[in-house]
């Protein structure tokens, strides 16, 4: 008989529940990201809403102080270009912080159809891929529930 250790049972959890940080200076966005998410089958109470970089970067921080990880971002959704801190600024961030096994899975979404944004994507490692604006539902089955997808 398996049984399952508390770490294997907390991953299991997390990836049928995942914690979402949708981070772009656009409210609209924010609204219908959280819709796809609801009609994936997910949780929208397990998205962090964003509007500043810089505002996800000090909760990712405060978070790792604290050894507090229960909210912590299992998929990030970073737009590019925003005021204050824009995606680039906060990837460099992250890097510093040196996360390890605890670096969420990073998406960069943009509306911009510029070739140089997918040259820089080169620079960054931790981005998985980068995304044109709006992400549809099956896109997060997909990310989320690999095995529930044949798109």
């Amino acid at each position: 008989m398996f049984e399952a250790t508390s770490h294997e049972l907390l991953t299991q959890y997390s990836m049928n529940h995942p914690n979402i940080m949708l981070i772009d200076d656009d409210p609209t966005t924010h609204f219908y990201h959280k819709m796809m998410i609801e009609l994936a089958g997910m949780d929208k109470s397990s998205v962090s809403e964003y509007l500043y970089a810089a505002d996800a970067l000090v909760f990712m921080k405060e978070q790792l102080v604290e050894n507090s990880l229960e909210n912590w971002p299992d998929f990030i959704f970073l737009d590019i270009n925003m005021p204050k801190m824009n995606g680039w600024e906060f990837l460099n961030e992250i890097k510093k912080l040196d996360l390890g096994e605890k670096l969420p899975k990073i998406y960069m979404v943009s509306n911009s159809d510029d070739p140089l944004e997918h040259e820089k994507l080169k620079q960054y490692d931790i981005v998985i891929e980068l995304k044109k604006k709006y992400l549809d539902k099956d896109f997060f089955i997909r990310i989320v529930k690999p095995e529930a997808s044949d798109i």
